[in-house]
């Protein structure tokens, strides 16, 4: 959704309108401080490492060892029921985080392959990778916008930004409003000036959000997790204490 205020993490202030655009020299120097315009990307694990990862953190751990001393105190069923227990947590916890890194995978589709920019006095389709801040962009309708942009000339442009905010009805932006990395123009036509590209937009912090925050049902199963980590502490305690001294 526009916004009158600059992106924060963007490039360097917005300078007035130029419509030149950068020369080459000024998008190679800005390449080189900023880099490409591409969202990051999660360390990538083996599947089979996550799961593992959920069945031997600590608390699993305790229920391990609650559920052999269970057996171990002649009570198989209570064992059986806590390895049941882990392991349903531990699947639960796996899906959640597989789910959550696909979703933030989608969010990195968002961004188009080509983009046109004026850059020294030319109109030119580039690759959305190549934006620098400070690019000068040309927004049709039917354009994904590529990063976050300050728009400087408003011709009866409309934006959907359903896909950052949920909302079903485009926006109307203004003049020095900013239109974010994901959203698109539905109608009417747009010049602005980059803000903030690949990491430092928007989208890549919901990206990043997505992929790194639990959800609500999450944060709820995190608190599940830790009130049976008590249960099974003194679970321990009371089989040890059932268990016959050496």
């Amino acid at each position: 959704m526009p916004q009158r205020s600059q992106t924060r993490g963007a490039g360097p202030a917005s300078r007035p309108f130029e419509s030149a655009g950068l020369s080459l020299a000024e998008v190679e120097l800005r390449r080189k401080q900023y880099g490409p315009n591409v969202l990051p990307r999660p360390p990538h694990l083996p599947l089979w490492r996550r799961l593992l990862s959920q069945l031997v953190h600590f608390f699993a751990v305790m229920l391990w060892i609650a559920g052999g001393l269970a057996i171990l105190a002649g009570m198989p069923q209570l064992g059986s029921a806590i390895f049941v227990v882990i392991v349903l947590n531990g699947l639960f916890a796996f899906l959640q985080e597989y789910r959550a890194e696909k979703a933030s995978e989608r969010l990195r589709d968002l961004l188009p392959r080509r983009v046109t920019v004026v850059r020294q006095g030319t109109r030119q389709s580039i690759d959305a990778i190549e934006l620098v801040p400070d690019d000068v962009v040309v927004l049709n309708p039917g354009d994904r916008i590529s990063a976050d942009i300050r728009l400087v000339r408003v011709h009866s442009l409309s934006i959907d930004a359903s896909t950052l905010t949920g909302e079903s009805v485009p926006t109307i932006p203004q003049p020095e409003e900013v239109a974010f990395a994901g959203t698109f123009a539905v109608e009417g036509e747009a010049v602005g000036i980059v803000t903030a590209i690949g990491e430092s937009t928007r989208l890549a912090r919901i990206a990043q959000m997505t992929a790194a925050g639990p959800s609500r049902i999450c944060r709820q199963w995190l608190r599940t997790r830790r009130s049976r980590s008590c249960w099974a502490g003194n679970t321990v305690s009371s089989i040890r204490s059932r268990l016959p001294m050496p």
